[in-house]
């Protein structure tokens, strides 16, 4: 099992999740019939859909090409449970995450791995919360229309549904924020505390929307991409909701943190309508920092 503790907040969050008998275990993929009888144990059997948590289990015990996964399910006591699997790049070292569009990357390390699908099992809770979200909510949505008539489109690939793209933003958002705390815990970007301005955040978000939404946004959806195609008003309003929706995800397991981090969600969602307001927006700004890896990081 590849439960080890250099860095502080993957150590805490980890120990956390095992203890509660959420986790059943972070292991190689080519491990995972390890911890199968411990998942089993927890997981409601069967599983919504009528799957048994074996047939569930097998289903979701390899990756594919990723680097790691998180697997959430629910537990016989009506919460969640799950597991974590790491490719053998994830563990030596070796692995990058590439852009597609051009072939650009950059490494990440163990830690960073970690943390971040750890990040997405915290909030196994708030993601089905998340999947609760009406397409036609004005506080989530520029458009409400043109989600719902994305959703509609793609009434045959719930995956491809407008509320699976705002779920995988929040997500990746989230977990790759708190990869940047970690970057900057270990000494791997330049930054000398975590301490960063609401409007660096909302850059990097506004770059990830833009420059990177393949990460979040399938083009089978096309939600993101038609809020692209209408400019940085727009692009930034969508954001700025977005961002919001962050805030009501958890990012550690120390309230004063975790609250940091909300309000930081919060502050940069402000400046990001405040910016969309402006007669001429984005025309003196900050550097992005606050995720990980950010668009320049990518060579």
């Amino acid at each position: 099992m590849l439960v080890t503790s250099p860095v502080g907040a993957k150590r805490n969050s980890t120990l956390t999740e095992l203890s509660a008998n959420r986790l059943s275990g972070i292991v190689l993929d080519s491990q995972a019939t390890d911890i199968r009888s411990t998942f089993i144990n927890t997981a409601a059997d069967p599983q919504p859909g009528g799957v048994s948590a074996g047939a569930f289990f097998d289903a979701n015990s390899t990756i594919g090409g990723a680097i790691a996964a998180s697997i959430g399910a629910t537990a016989k006591n009506g919460g969640r449970v799950g597991f974590i699997l790491v490719a053998p790049p994830g563990l030596d070292g070796s692995a990058r995450i590439t852009r597609n569009s051009n072939g650009t990357s950059v490494a990440v390390s163990l830690e960073e791995t970690l943390v971040h699908e750890l990040t997405h099992f915290r909030n196994q809770s708030n993601q089905q919360t998340l999947l609760a979200f009406p397409d036609s909510a004005a506080s989530i949505y520029v458009d409400p229309a043109l989600a719902a008539a994305r959703t509609a489109a793609n009434s045959a690939n719930a995956q491809a549904a407008t509320v699976q793209v705002l779920r995988r933003f929040t997500e990746e958002i989230t977990a790759r924020h708190i990869h940047w705390r970690v970057r900057t815990e270990i000494g791997v970007v330049p930054v000398l505390n975590n301490s960063i301005q609401p409007a660096q955040l909302g850059i990097a978000a506004l770059e990830y929307f833009v420059e990177l939404s393949g990460v979040f946004a399938p083009v089978a959806n096309g939600y993101v991409q038609e809020i692209n195609r209408r400019g940085a008003v727009a692009q930034l309003n969508q954001v700025a909701m977005w961002l919001n929706v962050c805030a009501f995800y958890a990012f550690s397991d120390k309230p004063e943190q975790d609250g940091d981090s909300r309000q930081l969600f919060r502050l940069a969602a402000a400046w990001a309508a405040a910016e969309a307001a402006k007669s001429a927006p984005l025309a003196d700004l900050p550097e992005a920092q606050g995720l990980a890896p950010l668009l320049r990081d990518f060579q």
